[in-house]
């Protein structure tokens, strides 16, 4: 029996995120999908996986919240013990101005590292 492989994919309510979460739904894998709107995302997955067989876990979460990203790694460290792939594909909202004017480096280092440490 081949071992089922474990993704979580951030920003998946729409877009890139939602195409990758159909694609390996559909390939195969267990898919936890994340998004900052829940029943967004639950209509957009439910949509276009109905017929998908795999395991699908669907929450709330802000990339920025270190409690929420703890809360979701005891989650999925429960129902499949592991994780094999993150696509960390969440969109940050700001700040906002011209490029001269605006940090987005400040930002993005906020949200990125605490998934490698959190979820690893």
């Amino acid at each position: 029996m081949t071992r089922r492989r474990n993704m979580l994919i951030t920003g998946a309510s729409r877009g890139f995120g939602l195409a990758l979460a159909r694609h390996y739904l559909y390939g195969g894998w267990n898919v936890c999908v994340v998004a900052r709107d829940k029943k967004v995302l639950k209509e957009s997955i439910y949509k276009c996986t109905a017929s998908a067989a795999q395991d699908i876990i669907i929450e709330k979460l802000n990339v920025s919240k270190e409690k929420d990203i703890k809360k979701l790694a005891k989650k999925i460290k429960k129902e499949w013990g592991h994780l094999d792939v993150l696509i960390n594909n969440a969109g940050v909202y700001g700040p906002k101005g011209g490029i001269e004017d605006v940090n987005f480096v400040d930002k993005n280092i906020k949200v990125s590292p605490f998934f490698f440490y959190l979820l690893g």
